[in-house]
């Protein structure tokens, strides 16, 4: 039998026998000295939203497990109106991405996001249960002056060896070597939402570098709003979530452009300029954001609450 026992700011948890659990809920003078006491990574339940999350460096299914019930009410009464807004967005942006590949890659494929801005529809389907998801951390920001004439700007090709080898062995740890990419039979969509495309066509120039060498034939590299949309979804698609309606263009440009960019405040992947491709694995074991935290929090609670959450 699970007991836990509050102090001021922790709870702990141990197991004890029934027999050593007095009828009046009191515990004995010596029922405790044999059992065993660990200290729970949670937080007492009266602390604010912010404070429970901060025992977290990440937020994850398992994270959420370790909650009890009333640090879930206490993170559920701290959702702003703007994260539950911003969470359903994400919700839907994720249901479109998953249609349009369905679609588009009947045969099975591997969603790959490059750089930070679908994290959030992204990680929507990881908790229902998606598995073949590959998240790239890459930016190309402050590239420095435009091409002339809005003619495409290669940054990569440049890049000192030693940089584009660290980022091969990171997408090698997480699945993504030429080896294993080749012998598959799925499609290897590699995805961003886009502007003038220039991110996308720098991240193929990196992969296809031989420092890397992904280059077979069932690597795609399309855009999110240009490519994989166009032909699926016209001006007057409308999806459903919670009894609302959104148009399904209009949606992800309000949420994904960058602009707007009402999702990029979520991301649980810190950013990975181009020119620090050597860091990608540091990156990659950061703690989350505490507005990251937050995001996972809403979307895990959902779920679970719709019977949805898939580990």
């Amino acid at each position: 039998m699970e007991i836990k026992i509050r102090n001021n700011q922790n709870i702990y948890r141990t197991n004890l026998s029934p027999q050593n659990v007095q009828k009046n809920g009191y515990f004995s003078n010596n029922s405790l000295k044999n059992d065993v006491f660990e200290k729970a990574n949670v937080t007492f339940k009266g602390l604010n939203p912010e404070e429970i999350l901060k025992s977290f460096e990440k937020f994850e299914i398992t994270e959420y497990k370790k909650l009890i019930p009333e640090q879930i009410e206490v993170l559920r009464d701290g959702m702003s109106e703007r994260l539950i807004k911003d969470r359903n967005a994400g919700i839907v942006i994720g249901d479109i991405i998953k249609d349009c590949l369905e679609k588009t890659y009947p045969n099975g494929y591997v969603l790959c996001i490059i750089g930070r801005s679908l994290t959030v529809p992204v990680k929507s389907l990881e908790h229902r249960g998606m598995r073949d998801i590959k998240y790239c951390p890459f930016t190309t920001s402050r590239i420095g002056k435009p091409a002339p004439n809005g003619l495409f700007k290669d940054i990569i090709s440049g890049l000192p060896t030693e940089k584009v080898s660290k980022y091969g062995e990171y997408l090698k740890s997480i699945g993504l070597s030429p080896t294993e990419i080749e012998k598959s039979q799925k499609t290897y969509v590699f995805t961003d939402y886009t502007g003038s495309g220039d991110t996308l066509k720098n991240f193929q120039i990196l992969l296809e570098r031989p420092e890397i060498g992904i280059n077979s034939n069932n690597v795609h590299y399309k855009s999110l709003n240009k490519d994989l949309i166009s032909g699926l979804y016209d001006e007057s698609s409308l999806i459903e979530l919670e009894g609302n309606r959104y148009n399904a263009k209009q949606l992800i440009k309000d949420y994904l452009q960058q602009h707007g960019f009402k999702l990029g405040v979520y991301p649980h992947i810190q950013r990975l300029p181009y020119t620090d491709l050597d860091e990608v694995k540091k990156i990659m074991e950061q703690p989350y954001y505490e507005k990251s935290k937050k995001m996972q929090f809403a979307l895990i609670d959902y779920f679970a609450k719709k019977g949805l959450l898939k580990e």
